[in-house]
């Protein structure tokens, strides 16, 4: 009976840390607007009257908060393949996905042109500031920052929205490449894959008190994306409900439905601004806690930065591929008979 309740205490705790705000609002919302919208437009159907003769044995209310319940249940269930879906993952195989990540990367190149030729121009003026008058010294001086100032703009945009160091990441849309760029920062800089070790990393920050601040930041992307999701099903509900009613009007049920895509456009591009905090904060778990995670794999101790580089991208093989081959690289072992001994934290030989 104890493991019963404990194994019982546990599915209701798992089940209300999956209830967070960014997940029950939408659904709060949803069923909301079903209640105001909807349900008046089924007053003369079968299944409103049975609803209605069955609210003595089972209160209104109760079958509201089942309902909100419910549908935060399945938002939180469904929480990476609603990212990825905005990421344009499902658009990779077909015509319009590979010309939208075509279309990203010839982006990239731009950034990176203007980048170096406004770098370029400032130097050119700072050089030109002290060899002209002290007029032309001034001019000179503020075509040098004007080029600064743009340059910082057009570099901020290639860094936080795009991965321009690891271009096969680039994705079909803006959500998306903002989401690799901050996982490309990790391999860039120390040869971590961050998307295979997360899941180590995770533990760690969760044990540390980070993994709040993350889910913090995740929070605002989870929420508008969930919005979008419950826009774009309101839209489709009353167009199915009109066609159902037989009430469909040519000009006004596609308007719905035309509204209803605009409004989830705008949670969608509200919501990139949230990819890109979020992203940060990946980026900065990677930085304070790769030599506790490197400590925590029991990769062996690295000689300085290009071997720190070697070490995660063999790390890289063995987890990510499930290769063994380079566990001799990674791990510290100690020489025995046949086949060496990795060591423990306390010496001991395993």
């Amino acid at each position: 009976m104890s493991i019963f309740v404990k194994t019982l205490s546990d599915l209701v705790a798992l089940f209300l840390q999956a209830l967070r705000l960014s997940v029950v609002l939408p659904s709060f919302i949803l069923v909301g607007l079903n209640i105001t919208v909807v349900w008046p437009l089924l007053e003369d159907t079968r299944f409103y009257r049975i609803l209605v003769e069955q609210e003595s044995a089972v209160p209104i209310g109760i079958i509201v908060v089942f309902l909100v319940l419910l549908g935060a249940y399945v938002l939180a269930v469904l929480n990476i393949p609603i990212i990825r879906f905005f990421e344009g993952y499902p658009l990779l195989p077909y015509r319009i996905g590979k010309r939208l990540r075509t279309s990203n990367y010839r982006r990239i190149l731009y950034l990176q042109e203007q980048v170096q030729r406004l770098d370029q121009e400032a130097k050119r003026y700072q050089e030109l500031a002290y060899e002209e008058s002290d007029e032309e010294t001034g001019h000179a001086l503020i075509s040098a920052r004007e080029c600064e100032f743009m340059r910082n703009a057009l570099n901020h945009e290639l860094i936080w929205m795009y991965p321009h160091h690891q271009t096969w990441r680039v994705l079909p849309t803006r959500l998306g490449n903002a989401i690799a760029a901050a996982e490309e920062y990790p391999g860039h800089l120390f040869g971590i894959d961050s998307v295979t070790f997360w899941p180590f990393l995770a533990p760690i920050l969760e044990k540390d008190g980070y993994a709040s601040f993350v889910e913090k930041e995740k929070t605002l992307l989870d929420f508008l994306l969930n919005m979008a999701v419950v826009t774009l099903f309101f839209g489709a509900e009353l167009v199915y409900v009109d066609i159902l009613l037989r009430r469909f009007d040519w000009i006004l049920s596609p308007a719905k439905m035309a509204a209803a895509l605009i409004l989830a456009f705008c949670f969608y591009l509200l919501s990139i601004q949230g990819a890109i905090s979020w992203g940060y904060t990946i980026r900065a778990a990677f930085v304070l806690y790769k030599e506790e995670l490197h400590k925590r794999l029991g990769l062996q101790p690295a000689e300085g930065y290009y071997h720190e580089r070697v070490i995660w991208k063999y790390a890289t093989r063995f987890y990510r591929d499930h290769d063994p081959t380079p566990a001799g690289y990674i791990f510290e072992y100690e020489p025995g008979n046949g086949e060496g001994q990795k060591k423990t934290e306390g010496g001991e030989k395993c």
